[in-house]
């Protein structure tokens, strides 16, 4: 009889960190984080809640295998109590990473019941053309408040993860002043303005929903950057009227959001902005490396991140060449590529 174990065992477990996965996405959006305490066994804390206690059980014993909680044990027998692992504090929604949204967004319904659609995109021999406008103006409708919430705390999570590498590969302080480009709640440009204090301002440019919701949690005043550092812009960035000029802007997970002549839209929206002045581009996306420019994570994270916009947006992530096409066609040229110990890199472009 053939032996199978070896590729039994590959496949089994993909299908067990799937299963985990779902596991960790409830376990963030009930926030149990918040509630869990050793002073509690799990029957105390599901009364508390008024959760089911035996679901409860199974969902945190699953849990403790990707470190997240711990199982108190007595003599080797369980207590039925739990604590946070040092990971498992990343998903308090106190946490100064936000790492919990970051979860409930990215591990939530809405990504994982497109990503069933993937099949038939490769089967269907015509490409598929999203309104992507359309889309990120539904996110920000009213009835859907609490998913842009979610969404934008997600994105700043990622911000937060990029700032400092994003802060000590570039020297920002040969600028003036910097827009931030769909700027999301400022925790980037908050980074920027701290670690720069030469900059004379910074603008968060976004749409005026977005804006709305900065201007409410304003990241910047909790990092003390003073008010005439500062702005928030409400705009649209594929009309260069409502784009500040500036010594520099900042794209932070834009690009990737947009087929290549969207893309090319964008790109040219800012050039047209500033016809008469040099500016310079700063683009922070997950840019595909050759393989002896990628760690095996980073390698990894981007290829599937990549697969993960086609299923969204029908975007992308891009290599350098790629970009370099598409600054070809806006108006501006590829200076150089940062890359950083994550895996995001920093694309600087100039005008022509």
């Amino acid at each position: 009889m053939a032996n199978f174990e070896g590729g039994f065992r590959k496949y089994l477990t993909i299908v067990s960190n799937r299963l985990l996965e779902t596991a960790i996405w409830t376990f963030t959006e009930l926030g149990v984080a918040d509630v869990l305490t050793s002073d509690k066994t799990v029957d105390e804390l599901a009364r508390d809640q008024n959760w089911n206690s035996d679901y409860l059980y199974r969902l945190l014993r699953l849990v403790a295998d990707a470190d997240i909680v711990r199982e108190i044990q007595h003599d080797g027998k369980s207590t039925k109590r739990f604590e946070l692992t040092d990971d498992g504090l990343y998903l308090k929604s106190t946490h100064p990473s936000q790492i919990r949204e970051m979860i409930r967004w990215e591990l939530g319904p809405r990504p994982k019941t497109e990503s069933f659609k993937l099949p038939e995109l490769i089967r269907n021999p015509t490409k598929q053309t999203k309104d992507n406008r359309q889309i990120f103006e539904n996110l920000h409708k009213e009835e859907n408040q609490e998913l842009a919430r979610t969404f934008n705390k997600a994105m700043t999570s990622f911000s937060i993860y990029s700032g400092e590498p994003v802060v000590r590969a570039v020297d920002f302080s040969r600028f003036n002043k910097i827009v931030d480009i769909g700027g999301g709640l400022g925790s980037l440009l908050s980074s920027i303005l701290q670690h720069y204090p030469t900059i004379q301002q910074g603008i968060i440019f976004d749409l005026p929903q977005v804006i709305e919701q900065a201007q409410t949690h304003n990241e910047l005043e909790k990092a003390n950057i003073p008010k005439h550092r500062y702005e928030f812009v409400r705009g649209d960035m594929f009309n260069p009227t409502t784009i500040p000029h500036a010594d520099a802007y900042l794209m932070k997970h834009i690009l990737h959001d947009w087929n290549d002549q969207q893309a090319i839209e964008i790109l040219r929206s800012l050039r047209a902005a500033n016809q008469q002045r040099q500016t310079t581009l700063f683009i922070i996306e997950f840019v595909i490396l050759n393989d002896k420019e990628h760690d095996e994570f980073c390698k990894q994270y981007v290829h599937a991140f990549d697969l993960h916009m086609l299923i969204l947006l029908d975007a992308k992530e891009r290599t350098s060449e790629q970009y370099q096409s598409l600054f070809e066609q806006s108006g501006f040229q590829l200076k150089t590529i940062y890359r950083t110990s994550t895996p995001y890199s920093i694309i600087e472009a100039i005008a022509n």
